[in-house]
């Protein structure tokens, strides 16, 4: 079997949600692979990684997401590793007809505007890492409302 122990070693990575479930499963991974990490989300939780650097912030905020970004680059000086994690789904019954133009706005925010808002303060240090990578996470398509980008593909099919 292969020896993954080393395979992030001497990178620095940002998962952004990290405190739980995908984002801090990402996290751990990233660690247990020789990555140092920061997480960040609106709290700490128990599953949020031991091991991980937590930054404290609302990435729905411009301000929150700035945060986020500039301490990153405090701590580490650079980055070579970014997933964007943080999404959130809210069920609307009976269906897509129910969903405000606010609600779509905010789920925008969330689930697109908070990774283009911590993405790009960050692609210089991506770039001059040499190696930069960025992962986007989406999930929720069991949800009866499936994020924005699916219930948007389930309008354009009626």
């Amino acid at each position: 079997m292969k020896d993954y122990s080393n395979e992030f070693k001497g990178k620095k990575a940002l998962v952004t949600g990290g405190s739980r479930g995908i984002g801090a499963a990402t996290a751990q991974r990233l660690i247990d692979g020789g990555a140092t990490v920061i997480v960040t989300a609106r709290s700490r939780h128990e599953q949020t990684p031991a091991g991980a650097t937590f930054i404290q912030a609302d990435i729905s905020t411009l301000a929150g997401a700035n945060t986020i970004s500039e301490e990153t680059l405090n701590i580490f000086g650079g980055l070579d590793i970014l997933v964007n994690n943080v999404g959130a789904a809210t069920p609307k019954l009976p269906g897509i007809e129910q969903i405000s133009d606010d609600e779509w706005i905010e789920s925008l925010i969330i689930n697109f505007m908070s990774a283009v808002r911590v993405t790009s303060p960050l692609l210089q240090a991506l770039r001059e890492s040499g190696s930069g990578a960025i992962v986007n996470i989406s999930a929720g398509g069991l949800l009866p409302f499936h994020g924005s980008w699916h219930t948007m593909d389930q309008l354009k099919q009626r």
